[in-house]
């Protein structure tokens, strides 16, 4: 975004990180399923539980509404 997060703002984002983690960690059948979505295939030596966790921070960062909305 055009500014850096605020401290609650990251607290936030590495909490949505770490419960993702622990969800995909606990379910490890949902993880893969998403390297069946996109465009460009996922690179092989990337962990399905890693990128599914950061896959979610990615999702919530750009759903905001400073990145949807142009000033």
């Amino acid at each position: 975004l055009s500014r850096s997060p605020k401290p609650g703002e990251m607290a936030l984002i590495h909490q949505l990180l770490h419960s993702s983690k622990d969800y995909y960690e606990k379910h490890p059948e949902e993880a893969p399923k998403l390297k069946k979505i996109g465009l460009a295939k996922a690179a092989p030596k990337i962990e399905p539980t890693e990128l599914a966790s950061w896959t979610a921070v990615s999702r919530a960062v750009l759903n905001l509404h400073e990145t949807i909305t142009r000033y």
